[in-house]
């Protein structure tokens, strides 16, 4: 845990992310020198807005909706007016029918049919009966919210093809606070099996800005560099260099910067890796235990001004490769340049390396193409340009073990006086992009006196799209 301290010369913050940003931002308006390092070429990392010719799209979907006013305060602070209201659209396509998400119960009826209906109640009633007593996996986590029926039919196959793994093979830490956003099984709970009491529901609509999340870390960079502080921007971090428990200098291209106060949002994975002198071996073994999910984004051009009317739908179907559907033109109309064409963003995950992963962007494209053609999205010769984006560690992997494994690397980290990390990759934690500020926002306040465990943000197990109503 980095001391807290005024008396520190410069911050330097590896990492131009939401939560890097962020810190950036807060330091600087307390008129502390920073510098930023961010290995890519612009500024967002996966919050970035990508732009392509006259067209601009979100890589992954970042809503800008929190429960907590500090964050929406400093949103309202860096864009202002440049918010737009958006109205939540999404469905799900399984086996050719989509589904309204959150499900209707007479859509639901109709399409999955009365029989399947009634095993998927049975089997529901059956795990509230017979609970499994201790939930050791994501899949225990499904067969006691849904019952086995739904778990078979319609998140098994999609969890493999998200993470890349059995949910067997999962942490259930993720599942008790994710499952209602990715899959049919929340909406179809809601739908056949209500609560007592005040009905939970999804959150109706979000503000988005009008160019895209990017805008939002493109302004704050701005601002930051503009109050005197550093963007370097292809500028990956080779080294860390410590000595006698602090932190001494990064080295960036092979010349060596001294450090006072080290932010790191980098990969816990890649930090320790990255530390000279080389960690203990069982603090070495227990980083490169830490996985991640990679994730690519087809973006098609296409020659169509209105394809569907959700901003995006999940691919819940197993016969297709793509596990979501982005509409940019429904997130805001200022991202397809206007004309009579849509930009839908084709996702997929993949690990470094992998047959999927190793596929050139000509194949990718051909691939997504393909797929939004079989879907029904697109006619043939519709999609007309278009682009592939690879984003690496774009989620970190809840597999069994993990917390054992990134407890080893937290309190070896603890153990520097002038190092903190913060954001999704930085601790490891699937955080949405406003608990990566969040963070930030917290360490930063460590650092002048405050006393928070930044390591409890997005511990609720309440999902974090829910409302009452």
């Amino acid at each position: 845990m980095a001391t807290k301290t005024t008396k520190v010369g410069r911050y330097d913050i590896i990492g131009a992310g939401p939560a890097g940003l962020t810190a950036a931002y807060l330091l600087s308006k307390r008129g502390k020198r920073v510098v930023v390092w961010e290995r890519d070429k612009q500024v967002g990392g996966i919050s970035k807005t990508v732009r392509y010719k006259s067209y601009r799209f979100d890589v992954g979907g970042h809503r800008f909706f929190a429960k907590m006013e500090k964050i929406t305060r400093l949103w309202d602070e860096v864009l202002g007016k440049q918010f737009l209201t958006v109205r939540r659209s999404s469905r799900i396509f399984y086996k050719g029918k989509f589904f309204n998400y959150p499900l209707e119960p007479r859509d639901a009826l109709a399409n999955l049919g009365l029989l399947e209906a009634a095993a998927a109640l049975a089997s529901y009633l059956k795990s509230r009966i017979r609970p499994i007593g201790k939930e050791k996996s994501l899949a225990d986590i499904y067969r006691n919210g849904f019952g086995n029926f739904l778990y078979l039919k319609f998140f098994r196959d999609y969890s493999r093809r998200l993470w890349g793994i059995d949910p067997e093979q999962m942490s259930p830490d993720w599942g008790r606070q994710r499952v209602g956003k990715l899959s049919l099984l929340g909406a179809v709970k809601d739908a056949f099996f209500p609560s007592t009491g005040k009905i939970k529901s999804l959150v109706k609509s979000f503000r988005y800005p009008k160019y895209g999340p990017g805008q939002m870390w493109e302004t704050m960079a701005k601002r930051i560099e503009k109050s005197g502080g550093e963007i370097k921007l292809n500028s990956p971090v080779g080294k860390v260099v410590h000595r006698k428990g602090w932190i001494t200098a990064v080295e960036i291209g092979g010349k060596r910067r001294s450090v006072d106060m080290l932010i790191s949002t980098m990969a816990l994975r890649d930090l320790i890796l990255s530390l000279s002198p080389v960690p203990p071996k069982k603090v070495v073994a227990a980083a490169e235990g830490l996985k991640y999910r990679d994730f690519i984004l087809a973006a098609l051009v296409v020659k169509r001004k209105k394809v569907f009317p959700d901003q995006w739908i999940y691919i819940q179907d197993p016969g297709f490769t793509t596990l979501r559907v982005q509409n940019a033109g429904n997130w805001s109309p200022y991202l397809v340049g206007g004309g009579n064409k849509s930009v839908l963003g084709m996702e997929f995950t993949a690990l470094e390396g992998d047959r999927l992963w190793r596929r050139s962007d000509s194949e990718l494209f051909r691939l997504a193409a393909d797929e939004a053609e079989r879907l029904g999205f697109v006619r043939r010769g519709e999609v007309v340009d278009g682009r592939v984006v690879r984003q690496l560690k774009a989620y970190p992997v809840y597999d069994l073990g993990y917390q054992r494994r990134l407890e080893t690397v937290r309190q070896y980290l603890d153990g520097f006086k002038n190092l903190v990390t913060i954001g999704r990759n930085g601790m490891h934690k699937y955080n949405n992009m406003d608990h990566s500020m969040l963070t930030a926002i917290q360490a930063v306040e460590n650092l002048f006196g405050a006393n928070h465990d930044i390591w409890q943000v997005n511990v609720n197990a309440d999902y974090h799209e829910e409302k009452k109503g």
